[in-house]
């Protein structure tokens, strides 16, 4: 059957993929002339249907598959060239050519290239190539080139290297060639005796038109994150991300949450929503919020996302811990001092909350009425207030212990308040009061204004009263006691005086304040001689024990 016979009884076989086959006969001489060299080839369409491919000598060549006589004496013509495909033959080499599916380089889409030495040694290795070519400006699909027989030869390797069919023979899967691309297989084999050493190869391809359509899956997937801890006048950072994971674009995609009691964006809303749009496939898009606690505690909400491609997607609730830090102060002080002594104002100050109260600090002014003497722990006067960097205070118990000592001014109450405050913590405060009292001092003196005295002569005693304290004396009542050498003659002073036999008693003093003085005077005549004593005594409201003083006068005649 002629070629096109072949082409034409085979057309109907697929209209879209074809498979086709080629055998061609190489061979080499050992030892013999290598002028008496021939190339043959066979071809096969589709179901095994084998014909005769013209030789390139004029004369055809009868039909071998496996050649095992000298064939008629003729050199092989030289292969003709169709794009960028040429086998490179050299002159200790002869090539053979077979091109598929027609047998004409003009016509066919595949040829291989033969290239054997024309002469080879008894059982020595040697090597031929079988170069693969791509006629066509498109790409050739499937390519194997298979050894279907072989006549005086042992192959022993191949670059690259074979497989083996369902028969056993070589093969070569070149997989795709692209267009006028060309692949050489290079083999080595060796001949085991003399005379002709001979292989037949065949060559196929399959080429599909498909015709597709992309079937795709839009899938949407969504996160949440949110802040995990922070402290209630820190904002709360929500973001939600929605990626379409599938296939293909999604569209009309809508994301929402419904924020918990507790929790709101930075405009008061209870809900967020955002419209990411189209999504493509592959695509993400993100959006945040900030929202704020109104008080302490563990918020999560989930979230959803609907869209028009019929797919949602739900994001797990996250929390976010909300604490605080809550400070409290307690002040210590004495409830009572007297004036001259220093006054220590103490407080302690504890972190109750649930978060740690960072940059605390402590400020009390100093109290009216006072002089700033000293702080501990650190305390700085400022102006007129103590300031103490207290730090951090650490959750749950932490504590600072601090304390002001002033002097007074004067009598009366010292008040010292101070306040805490630390970051996000409301500020607390707490302050004592401390009463100054004052304490009198009565100095009593008694003094005669001459002495000695003759008797008949009057002499003064100068009685004189002086506050040296630092509260006013109150009630203080001076009583004189007249020895009997002694006459009354007259009395006088702060107060009047009033007399009942040789007792004279002033009235009492309402009050003398600290530093002041009072005067009393007492007149008496001297009746008879002798080393006399004038007492006196006194009493307050302070000193209910009399304080006692006498004066001594001579008295003589």
């Amino acid at each position: 059957m002629r070629i096109s016979q072949l082409l034409k009884a085979g057309a109907g076989v697929a209209a879209l993929g074809a498979v086709l086959f080629a055998g061609a006969c190489t061979s080499t001489e050992t030892g013999s002339n290598p002028d008496d060299l021939y190339s043959t080839g066979t071809w096969r369409y589709g179901d095994n249907h084998a014909a005769t491919a013209p030789k390139p000598a004029p004369k055809p060549a009868a039909k071998a598959d496996k050649p095992t006589s000298k064939p008629a004496s003729k050199p092989a013509a030289k292969p003709a060239r169709r794009g960028a495909c040429a086998p490179v033959v050299g002159p200790d080499q002869t090539v053979s050519t077979q091109a598929f599916p027609t047998g004409e380089l003009a016509s066919s889409a595949l040829v291989v290239y033969t290239v054997m030495p024309k002469e080879v040694r008894l059982n020595q290795p040697y090597e031929y190539e079988l170069q693969v070519c791509n006629l066509t400006g498109a790409e050739l699909q499937n390519v194997v080139v298979m050894h279907e027989g072989q006549s005086n030869l042992e192959i022993i390797s191949s670059s690259p290297a074979a497989s083996r069919g369902a028969d056993g023979s070589a093969q070569w899967i070149l997989g795709s060639l692209g267009p006028n691309e060309s692949r050489t297989i290079t083999v080595t084999g060796k001949a085991g005796k003399t005379g002709i050493s001979s292989n037949c190869i065949a060559a196929t391809y399959n080429n599909f038109l498909c015709a597709e359509t992309k079937v795709v899956e839009p899938a949407l997937a969504l996160k949440k994150t949110a802040t995990p801890e922070v402290l209630l006048c820190d904002p709360i950072v929500l973001t939600y991300t929605v990626t379409n994971t599938g296939s293909g674009a999604c569209d009309n995609v809508v994301v929402k949450d419904n924020l918990p009691a507790g929790l709101t964006t930075a405009n008061g809303q209870t809900s967020v929503s955002f419209n990411a749009g189209t999504l493509a496939a592959g695509q993400s898009k993100s959006f945040k919020v900030t929202a704020k606690a109104n008080r302490t505690g563990s918020f999560s909400s989930p979230a959803a996302a609907t869209s028009g491609c019929g797919s949602d997607a739900n994001a797990a609730a996250v929390s976010t811990v909300v604490r605080q830090p809550k400070l409290a102060i307690k002040a210590e002080c004495r409830e009572r001092i007297y004036l001259g002594r220093n006054v220590t104002f103490s407080w302690n100050v504890t972190n109750t909350g649930d978060a740690a109260s960072d940059n605390t600090v402590i400020s009390a002014p100093v109290p009216a009425g006072s002089t700033f003497v000293s702080a501990t722990n650190g305390g700085v006067l400022t102006g007129n207030t103590v300031v103490w960097n207290a730090g951090t205070l650490s959750a749950s118990g932490g504590k600072r212990s601090i304390s002001m000592t002033v002097k007074p001014n004067g009598i009366g109450t010292l008040r010292a308040a101070a306040t805490v405050e630390g970051a996000c913590a409301e500020q607390v405060a707490d302050g004592c009061e401390t009463v100054v009292r004052g304490i009198p001092a009565i100095l009593l003196e008694v003094v005669d204004a001459t002495d000695p005295i003759m008797v008949g002569d009057n002499v003064t005693y100068i009685i004189t009263v002086t506050n040296q304290g630092s509260a006013p004396g109150t009630g203080i009542k001076i009583t004189c006691t007249l020895p009997t050498e002694q006459g009354f003659v007259n009395a006088g002073g702060a107060t009047n005086a009033t007399r009942s036999g040789q007792t004279v008693t002033f009235a009492p003093l309402p009050s003398l304040a600290p530093g002041a003085k009072a005067t009393f005077r007492i007149t008496v005549k001297a009746n008879a001689a002798g080393d006399v004593r004038f007492k006196t005594s006194m009493t307050s409201d302070q000193f209910t024990r009399p304080i006692e003083e006498t004066e001594s006068t001579n008295f003589y005649e």
